[in-house]
């Protein structure tokens, strides 16, 4: 068979078309979706003003009572990954390439696999890696402010059952229930999958490939 133009585009809608469709596929049944908040990013990094509290309604009786609300900051700066798939050009040549939707679908199942164990990092990790207060996510020494608005002396917080040293496997128990979960999963892009189909490209021209990546 003769690659044509054609030939190569059927083969990208054919890969991005299954990645796609894969991955909205899994969404559902996501453990990185159930667990954080998606944010998305523009920048090289986000800085997120942390709010306590908002304060509780009450009954307007009489003139507002305007409460104060400590701040808190922290920054996450933004890493990128990828994962690239090779496709023989002689694959294409002999009109093989029925096996490269499956293994597209694949790399969603990979993409997925991926954020899900980042996430579960974030809790392995939590008693040793740092939160916005400058202590372990998981700590038995977090202070914060007395009132729940933010105001008032501090006082200090365990969000650990026991003192932390137990050796044995941690169970979490997560509020998934409001707007904003435990943890953050901030994107800088989806997603996504490019491809170099061109002939007189590098690659293409030493290796005989063609190249379809994840980013």
């Amino acid at each position: 068979m003769i690659i044509t133009s054609q030939t190569l585009e059927n083969l990208r809608t054919q890969l991005r078309g299954e990645f796609k469709l894969r991955l909205s596929e899994l969404a559902a049944d996501s453990v990185y979706k159930k667990l954080a908040t998606e944010i998305p990013s523009s920048t090289a990094s986000n800085s997120y003003g942390w709010l306590s509290d908002f304060p509780h309604m009450r009954e307007w009786v009489g003139a507002r009572v305007v409460k104060d609300i400590a701040e808190t900051g922290y920054r996450l700066v933004n890493r990128k990954f990828e994962s690239t798939l090779g496709v023989n050009r002689t694959d294409i040549e002999d009109d093989n390439i029925g096996m490269y939707g499956a293994i597209s679908r694949l790399r969603a199942d990979e993409v997925d696999r991926f954020l899900n164990a980042e996430i579960a990092k974030l809790l392995a990790g939590g008693f040793q890696n740092l939160c916005y207060d400058g202590q372990a996510f998981f700590d038995t020494e977090h202070v914060v402010k007395e009132k729940a608005d933010g105001t008032g002396g501090d006082i200090q917080i365990s969000n650990i059952v026991g003192n932390g040293s137990e050796k044995e496997p941690g169970w979490y128990l997560l509020s998934l229930g409001g707007s904003l979960k435990p943890l953050i999963l901030q994107n800088r892009t989806q997603p996504e999958m490019t491809d170099i189909t061109d002939t007189r490209n590098d690659s293409v021209f030493n290796w005989d490939r063609f190249m379809f990546g994840i980013r």
